[in-house]
């Protein structure tokens, strides 16, 4: 993502630079007087990393709103204008919060929600490998088990190597799976 390119053509845009509160605040109303559409403050706050000092990723939607009041049509349309020839979109540093399971103790839980209201609850078995205790409203069962090395807030879930227990009893897999296509999903580790 171009992001720190983006929030330099934002800030020139607007004429300052977001270093207060007030400044996105005010960011936040210019956004919403020329789109019609709502950033909130904090989304802006975590994309210059007012908060933490490292910028988070950002949802796709909100990327869009952003380009749109740049003068743009889509998020995409301003990667074209800042990238013509697509030279950097293909990678980027992982920005957000994000959870490299190889370090996770195991028997801890890990809260997975994404829209419109999917919920797992998965616990860790060691070395990546983990095991799904709830599910609500997704299409994995209980006591499915697959590995995941990396899960990366607002970016969807990607599941290696899950074995899927059908409702009559039955077993597939391994196959991978992947979550949060749209949204990204949200990711809550459960304190011990």
């Amino acid at each position: 993502m171009n992001s720190i390119v983006m929030r330099e053509a934002i800030e020139k845009k607007a004429g300052r630079k977001m270093e207060t509160a007030y400044d996105f605040e005010w960011l936040a109303s210019q956004i919403e007087l020329l789109t019609h559409e709502i950033v909130g403050i904090n989304t802006l706050k975590r994309m210059w990393g007012y908060f933490t000092g490292e910028p988070a990723n950002t949802r796709p939607s909100t990327l869009n709103v952003l380009a749109k009041y740049l003068g743009f049509q889509d998020y995409d349309t301003y990667l074209l204008s800042v990238d013509p020839k697509g030279k950097n979109q293909s990678s980027d540093f992982i920005l957000s919060r994000h959870i490299d399971t190889k370090n996770l103790d195991i028997g801890l839980r890990v809260n997975v929600r994404w829209l419109p209201d999917r919920k797992l609850v998965v616990e860790h078995l060691g070395g990546g490998q983990f095991v799904v205790l709830e599910s609500k409203n997704s299409k994995l069962s209980v006591d499915d088990t697959f590995e995941c090395p990396l899960m990366i807030e607002s970016e969807p879930l990607y599941m290696g190597n899950l074995i899927h227990h059908t409702p009559d009893g039955k077993t597939s897999g391994p196959i991978s799976y992947k979550a949060g296509i749209d949204s990204g999903v949200i990711l809550e580790v459960e304190e011990p």
